[in-house]
């Protein structure tokens, strides 16, 4: 748990970075209305996919006799 703990950490320290770095603005001022409240942070990149791709790439290590399916999950995610 600890090295899939580091691993999100680690990208979301990367996410954040590159918000400032790019400071993309918010769907909220770019004219989206959402249908949940959104924080008026940079939008890109996603936080959500940094996290669920850290966690996949570092549980197929852990596990490379269930990394197809595991990967084979995340794709169907992203589609």
């Amino acid at each position: 748990y600890a090295l899939l703990s580091v691993a999100q950490y680690d990208a979301l320290v990367t996410v954040w970075k590159a918000k400032q770095q790019y400071n993309r603005p918010s769907p909220a001022k770019q004219g989206v209305s959402t249908r949940v409240p959104v924080a008026d942070l940079p939008s890109y990149p996603s936080e959500d996919a940094a996290v669920a791709e850290a966690s996949c790439q570092v549980l197929a290590f852990l596990f490379p006799k269930e990394a197809e399916w595991l990967k084979a999950r995340a794709a169907e995610h992203k589609n």
